[in-house]
């Protein structure tokens, strides 16, 4: 009787997989080869999930951001808590994410200076994946500001700040600086606090 394989479940292995070699061993450094021989598989059986390098980064990003949006705006819209404690908990939805997955973040910082340094720019692929949680952010923030929430402030500012809060605690990650979360939860409910109204 042949095997039966999941192939959503092999390609998430793989995916994890590639993602702890990348960080331990560099991007350039890494092949397909070496990827094939850590997932104890071909790589004719490798390169049927994917293509290239590029492929496992681009599937990453997207396996890393799909579910957030979806999980945020079903947040934002449910109506039930202040667009404060809604900021706050898609803040540290966020940062847990991310902790969870310093690999990723590891790798997506290696791979995007490494393309660049061959003349590719991969800033709007990124851009793309995190455009649903601006414009949410965006529209929640403009409808806390009408009902008298948060003060009149400049809203397209105030979304930039937030995401680079969350790129700054990335970067610690990166880095592999001494990050507290409980620290950056509570700086983040400051500023929160300093938006009421």
């Amino acid at each position: 009787m042949p095997k039966i394989i999941d192939h959503e479940k092999r390609k998430q292995d793989i995916l994890r997989k590639a993602l702890s070699l990348f960080a331990r061993e560099g991007y350039a450094q890494s092949s397909l080869s070496l990827l094939a021989e850590k997932c104890e598989i071909s790589r004719p059986t490798l390169y049927l999930y994917f293509k290239d390098k590029d492929d496992i980064f681009r599937y990453a990003l997207k396996n890393f951001t799909d579910d957030m949006f979806d999980k945020y705006k079903t947040i934002a819209s449910k109506g039930e808590k202040r667009t404060a404690e809604i900021l706050v908990r898609i803040y540290i939805d966020i940062i847990d994410k991310c902790g969870a997955n310093r690999d990723f973040l590891i790798c997506l910082s290696d791979f995007m200076r490494h393309e660049k340094n061959q003349g590719k720019n991969y800033d709007d692929l990124v851009r793309r994946r995190t455009i649903k949680l601006e414009y949410m952010l965006i529209r929640l923030l403009t409808e806390a500001v009408r009902k008298g929430e948060l003060r009149d402030l400049p809203i397209r500012s105030l979304v930039g700040q937030f995401f680079h809060m969350v790129q700054a605690f990335m970067f610690q990650l990166i880095l592999g600086s001494d990050c507290n979360r409980d620290e950056e939860i509570s700086f983040f409910k400051d500023w929160v606090d300093n938006l009421l109204a």
